[in-house]
């Protein structure tokens, strides 16, 4: 029997420790920029990396969501031929959208560079990119593949090998002394490397059989994989929406220097979503082969306990956010944005609820229903433009920062009603309010601690997050027998071990050795 405990965990822990390491190297890569060009070279080339970037967005069609969505359910049935003719069907698709638009950025690029970037070099840099936009649908399409077929390990190593390969090529070509060529070069040619390195693991280990099965080119599979894709890519116009209303009207209202702020506070606040970031994409293709399977028991079973544990994982690190805003903003990005404190306490507890109704969406997508998530983002969408409109001319980021709060609490609200309305899961109340009495506590030892201590601010911040710390997670042992009993069956699921709650230095110990062995 399929052990889906043991898949998510470590599918979800691989996703997660990958998409921090490619984090750090995004860091790394942006320093590298910012050293050897000019800030109006960099700015340029950011600016027209996003435009390119979000027209990416929307080149996709939601089909490769479906891929996700299909490709389990076919696993399921045995329908291997219908797994291959998917990806090739979606990969095929895409690149004809990539191609036409592409041809339109060539076209425009010249007044593109006169009238919105003011600058005749941006001009080499929209077609070079261009070109790279086509040759990136067949990285997406490897991505979503490994995710379809639940490998996870390689849907990360594909998101680490990109900024791994962006920042080899520019440091070469700094090296050279291309200037400008050498991130847009790194950002054509990345798509190159990887598809040369991903493909035959896909063709030669993920699925084995797929050059020896024959494609089968139907309208009927085309028109289902659009039936699917177009809500998801109009909830993710509304997602684009929802994301840059605040900025548009604060540029409009509160002016730059507002802006500046905000886009410090909303951005470092949402490093938090890649808990949910990692659980979400594993679970949506587990999803759709738990709802193909008809298992509705295992379905409540990981909804309940994903709940329990990641509201148990994310709060302190909210928290701590919450608690020492201004250190956090003064160490990555100067003692100039600490304006924005107020507004990253206010979002740091919103990412809470944002990262819950994510995980939502994914689970909704997984059961097939992505129009249900269309209609909670442009309700969500729509409040926080009404809301935005009466706020931000008075209360500038504040305003921005409470709105946005509020909207990330609706698609939380409304996505839940439909989780339990498909599956009937239980939300595990008694565990959430244990939690949240741990996280008062834990925000209660750090505030009477910063009013004890007498130290250096760093110093005094580290003492009082360890001991907070320690509270919190030992206050989080103190729980009933039947959360103890689901516990047990967790750490036997994930380490294939038989655990006795007496003894649990041998469980350790047990771990301790898989652990080992698997190094």
């Amino acid at each position: 029997m399929v052990n889906y405990t043991r898949r998510a965990v470590r599918g979800a822990a691989t996703v997660f420790i990958f998409s921090i390491l490619a984090g750090f190297l995004g860091y790394l890569v942006r320093i590298l920029f910012a050293r050897n060009l000019t800030v109006e070279e960099y700015g340029l080339f950011y600016a027209v990396l996003t435009l390119v970037g979000l027209i990416t967005t929307f080149r996709g069609l939601g089909l490769g969501q479906a891929l996700v969505k299909y490709i389990p359910e076919y696993l399921v049935k045995k329908k291997k031929d219908l797994v291959k003719s998917t990806i090739i069907t979606v990969a095929l698709l895409q690149f004809i959208i990539a191609v036409f638009i592409t041809i339109i950025l060539f076209l425009s690029a010249d007044y593109l560079s006169l009238h919105y970037f003011h600058s005749s070099a941006s001009s080499s840099i929209i077609k070079l990119l261009a070109i790279g936009f086509i040759l990136v649908v067949f990285i997406d399409v490897l991505n979503y593949s490994f995710q379809g077929f639940q490998n996870m390990l390689y849907v990360a190593l594909t998101n680490f090998s990109k900024m791994l390969v962006i920042l080899i090529i520019a440091f070469f070509g700094f090296r050279l002394n291309l200037g400008l060529l050498a991130p847009t070069l790194a950002y054509m040619f990345y798509p190159v490397i990887l598809f040369v390195i991903f493909y035959p693991v896909l063709t030669k280990k993920v699925f084995p059989q797929f050059c020896k099965i024959k494609t089968n080119f139907s309208k009927k599979l085309t028109k289902k994989l659009f039936k699917f894709g177009m809500p998801v890519v109009v909830g993710m116009a509304g997602m684009v929406i929802l994301g840059y209303t605040d900025t548009i009207m604060l540029t409009y209202f509160s002016g730059l220097e507002q802006v500046g702020l905000y886009n410090v506070a909303l951005p470092t606040a949402r490093i938090l979503t890649y808990f949910s970031a990692a659980i979400g994409t594993v679970f949506f293709p587990m999803f759709s082969e738990l709802w193909a399977r008809k298992d509705r028991k295992r379905l409540r079973y990981g909804i309940e306990n994903v709940y329990r544990y990641l509201l148990i994982i994310i709060l302190p690190f909210a928290l701590i956010m919450f608690s020492f805003p201004k250190i956090i903003i003064r160490l990555l990005f100067g003692s100039v944005y600490e304006n924005a404190s107020l507004a990253l306490q206010i979002l740091s507890i919103g990412t809470i609820l944002f990262s819950f109704a994510m995980l939502n969406f994914n689970m909704i997508n997984g059961l097939g229903k992505p129009r249900i998530n269309t209609k909670i983002v442009y309700v969500a969408a729509l409040f926080n433009l009404i809301f935005n409109l009466i706020l931000i001319p008075k209360y500038g980021i504040i305003g921005a920062a409470v709105t946005t709060f509020v909207s990330y609490g609706i698609m939380l609200c409304f996505s839940t009603v439909w989780i339990k309305k498909y599956i009937n899961a239980k939300l595990p109340w008694s565990s959430f309010g244990k939690t949240l009495v741990a996280g008062s506590v834990f925000v209660g030892i750090i505030t009477l601690l910063k009013s004890i201590l007498v130290l250096n601010s760093w110093v005094e911040a580290v003492v009082c997050i360890i001991v907070g710390g320690v509270i919190y997670f030992e206050m989080q042992m103190f729980i009933k027998p039947k959360n103890q009993n689901a516990q047990k069956r967790i750490i036997e699921n994930i380490f294939d071990l038989k655990v006795k709650t007496e003894n649990k230095n041998k469980v350790i110990n047990k771990i301790m050795e898989k652990i080992i062995k698997v190094l």
